[in-house]
């Protein structure tokens, strides 16, 4: 497959696994981020402020970014190279971690197991095991910094292997708030065109199909 096709779902994956989204009480701040995912090592960086994150991923020479944006309900999966983005709905069911901290809420999408305390790039972390409830992801390995009340290292088992992510150079403060808003002078496009494809064909009239909105 072509990495270039393939990376943004892969940015996705990533966030999904670090729960990179609203954390009552997280501070502030900006990392390097590493996630291994088989053979295939994806660098870049992450920042977090409020209840905003940012992810910039890079494979090979394309790179990739997805906003979180809880306040405005929506996630923006951009693509520098073609000034383009895509956007998908925020959903608090998949993105908000906070159900973590919610003993009760947590036991209706995975089993807990405590594994200790250890240290991670400098940082006191809770270790803990996480069995979901779904077919998609089936285990979790979370070390969630108490500092930052943020997981600096996560691996996740799923069908098709272990993913690893890790936050490293972990820098306090509060990123620039441009960095969470959309570049000036980008164009909206569906996920298929921004993973390289081309738009779907609209339906001669007639056919009985609805034709597809722009961005959808």
């Amino acid at each position: 497959m072509n990495k270039r096709r393939c990376i943004t779902p892969l940015v996705v994956v990533c966030l999904g696994v670090l729960w990179a989204a609203a954390w009552a009480g997280a501070a502030d701040f900006s990392a390097d981020m590493v996630t291994k995912i088989g053979s295939t090592e994806i660098k870049g960086k992450i920042y977090r402020q409020g209840q905003m994150i940012r992810q910039d991923s890079t494979v090979g020479p394309v790179t990739n970014s997805v906003i979180i944006r809880p306040d405005k309900k929506v996630v923006w999966l951009i693509n520098p190279a073609s000034k383009s983005y895509s956007e998908v709905p925020y959903d608090p069911k998949v993105s908000d971690v906070s159900v973590l901290s919610n003993e009760e809420q947590l036991k209706k999408i995975a089993v807990k197991t405590k594994l200790g305390n250890e240290k991670v790039n400098g940082y006191d972390c809770e270790k803990f095991e996480l069995k979901f409830k779904n077919q998609q992801q089936r285990k979790s390995t979370i070390w969630l910094a108490k500092k930052l009340q943020f997981p600096v290292k996560t691996i996740t088992q799923t069908p098709n292997g272990a993913i690893t992510s890790e936050c490293k150079n972990i820098k306090l403060g509060t990123p620039p708030k441009k960095l969470f808003d959309l570049p000036a002078g980008y164009k909206k496009v569906s996920m298929q065109e921004l993973h390289g494809g081309q738009p779907r064909p609209a339906p001669k009239p007639g056919a009985g199909v609805p034709v597809p909105k722009p961005g959808k």
